[in-house]
């Protein structure tokens, strides 16, 4: 079930990244982005005004709360792209850093997640990606 829907997202994803890119080519990159931020904040104010309980009620630690910074410097970067490499050179790139980056994660245990080892076996797997990510590049 779960891998069936980390599927549908990837899919989302790409369907995102082409809209926010032709906006941002209409717009501007930096209006489109805070445009696309603004709908998601919206979405969220109506969320929390339908929930009798905040999720700000509880303590939280101030930094969990810079993913917005992160998505916004993502949904920029991912509108430059597109307008430069197209949607599947910039979701190829994108997935790589992905799965570089949670490669990291995974084997430092970082932001308090389970640690599973990096090994050599996964280079393998890295190299075939980028492989792929020179194929979409060249041809």
């Amino acid at each position: 079930m779960y891998s069936i829907l980390s599927g549908l997202i990837g899919a989302l994803t790409a369907l995102m990244i082409a809209l926010n890119g032709e906006l941002a080519g209409h717009i501007g990159n930096y209006a489109a982005s805070s445009i696309i931020h603004l709908t998601g904040l919206i979405l969220i104010a109506l969320l929390l005004l339908t929930r009798a309980a905040s999720p700000f009620q509880r303590t939280i630690k101030p930094w969990l709360l810079s993913g917005g910074v992160l998505g916004f410097l993502t949904v920029a970067g991912a509108n430059l792209g597109v307008l430069r490499l197209g949607v599947s050179l910039t979701l190829a790139l994108g997935l790589f850093g992905q799965i570089a980056s949670a490669l990291a994660v995974d084997h430092f245990g970082w932001l308090g997640a389970p640690v599973v080892r990096f090994d050599r076996r996964k280079i393998a797997s890295l190299a075939l990606i980028a492989a792929g990510i020179a194929c979409l590049a060249l041809f």
